[in-house]
């Protein structure tokens, strides 16, 4: 009885992973008809969340090294490889802009698990004659996630996130809800599915009437694929790999990720990712120290297509 159950088991997930990898594949390619547009399909906030996964490109999706990837699929949480809580700074060369991170997972039992994320936007250090001295804004951004593992190998999840942005201009709001499931058949590799809808907020500033302003714009319904995996699986990471594809309905075109982190000595690691979509294509750059359960991440883009930024993080592990 209990090898015809363990059988029934398998079985139902791996029909659950075929409907879920039949409907993506649709979406991929057969798209829902529309106007052609041409954005940046994902918030640039969800791409600079953690210092590792940014300098990897931002394969988010199905990494589950870190509680971070909660942002666009909340199932991590009940099956990360280490449960720690990451402090991050952003500084966007763009806009001028400062961002401070903070996740948070918390365990309620061995199948229920939480995750919370905030954060703050602000006006970065802006040198004396620029054009852009006197700009003044702030941001927060608040997020929480739950996620239930099913069996030793299968979690599903769901969280929100709330923003509000305040300028010369305004006040303004955005909401979005995020939903995924994670599958990892062994210690070395996982799948992942994720579904992100909601707004975010676009913040814009005028230089000549020294006006900074947000917007709520609709970034779409969009699906996420991924797959990670490390080796050794069993013993420390010498060499990882996650890439993802995303499709926003609607929005003409797929975006990419993908990147490698490796451990050519000890403690040292040594990042790139890539990113391409129809409106630009980026390449990332990173490093990182790890101290038992203490960890140091960098990570930068030099590229003029992207977010000019640099990002420094502090992690440290909860249940090493």
């Amino acid at each position: 009885m209990k090898n015809n159950s363990r059988v029934s088991r398998v079985v139902s997930l791996s029909g659950i992973m075929t409907c879920f990898l039949i409907g993506l594949l649709g979406l991929l390619f057969f798209p829902p008809c529309s106007s052609s547009q041409v954005i940046d399909e994902t918030p640039h906030e969800k791409l600079t969340v953690d210092s590792r996964l940014s300098s990897m490109g931002g394969p988010y999706a199905s990494d589950i090294t870190n509680a971070s990837s909660m942002v666009v699929n909340p199932a991590v949480l009940s099956i990360l490889r280490e449960k720690n809580i990451q402090v991050d700074v952003i500084q966007d060369w763009t806009e001028r802009t400062v961002r401070e991170v903070i996740n948070f997972p918390l365990s309620l039992s061995n199948d229920v698990h939480l995750g919370f994320q905030g954060s703050f936007r602000h006006p970065g250090v802006i040198e004396e004659k620029s054009k852009f001295e006197g700009l003044q804004f702030n941001q927060y951004y608040f997020s929480a996630s739950s996620s239930l593992l099913i069996s030793p190998s299968f979690s599903l999840g769901i969280g929100g996130g709330f923003s509000a942005g305040s300028g010369t201009s305004g006040r303004k709001k955005a909401f979005n809800g995020s939903t995924g499931f994670v599958y990892r058949p062994s210690p070395g590799i996982s799948y992942a599915l994720s579904y992100d809808v909601g707004n975010q907020l676009i913040y814009s500033q005028d230089v000549v009437s020294m006006r900074s302003s947000f917007k709520t714009t609709d970034y779409g319904h969009t699906i996420r694929f991924g797959m990670s995996m490390w080796y050794p699986e069993r013993k420390e990471t010498q060499l990882a790999l996650s890439i993802g594809a995303e499709k926003t309905i609607d929005i003409e075109g797929v975006t990419y990720r993908g990147g490698i982190e490796y451990y050519p000595a000890g403690i040292v690691a040594i990042r790139i990712g890539y990113i391409n979509s129809r409106a630009f294509s980026s390449t990332r750059f990173g490093l990182g120290l790890r101290f038992n359960r203490f960890g140091i991440d960098y990570a930068i883009s030099p590229v003029k297509k992207d977010h000019l930024f640099q990002q420094l993080g502090l992690s440290l592990v909860l249940d090493k």
